[in-house]
């Protein structure tokens, strides 16, 4: 019985307010199709996500020398046709990649509204290099 209470207590303190996803603030999507080919959106490992309204909400596995990234979300800005959805390459771009081995996992918000300038029907949202796509929905 100490046991399961101790869990239950353990589980109910670390489920707080405190997760890394909910402590960022949604920043904007850029459409930029000179980020979009740099070599600095190499080595960003999306490995979850959260869409909530517009709000793409990330973790990110980055490779570097420490935790200080600065990454944006871009697109080129071409939209694809497929038939259900149309689809849009999304990927992340890095303004100060490292060079060093060791792996951190970052979380990032990022806003998905500005898709709406681009069309105006829902859109599949597919990462390069990942198997991951989202639906968003206009």
């Amino acid at each position: 019985m100490r046991v399961f209470i101790c869990l239950l207590f353990f589980t109910l303190f670390s489920c707080s307010s405190s997760d890394p996803l909910a402590d960022n603030s949604c920043v904007g999507l850029e459409i930029d199709a000179s980020k979009f080919d740099s070599p600095n959106n190499f080595g960003i490992n999306l490995i979850e996500y959260v869409l909530d309204e517009s709000c793409l909400h990330v973790s990110l596995g980055v490779s570097g020398c420490d935790d200080d990234h600065e990454i944006d979300l871009i697109t080129n800005g071409v939209l694809f046709s497929s038939d259900p959805l149309s689809f849009l390459v999304f990927d992340f771009y890095d303004h100060s990649p490292q060079l060093c081995e060791a792996y951190f996992t970052l979380e990032r918000e990022f806003d998905l509204s500005k898709i709406r300038t681009i069309t105006n029907k829902d859109v599949s949202v597919q990462f390069r290099n990942s198997t991951i796509s989202i639906v968003f929905e206009n």
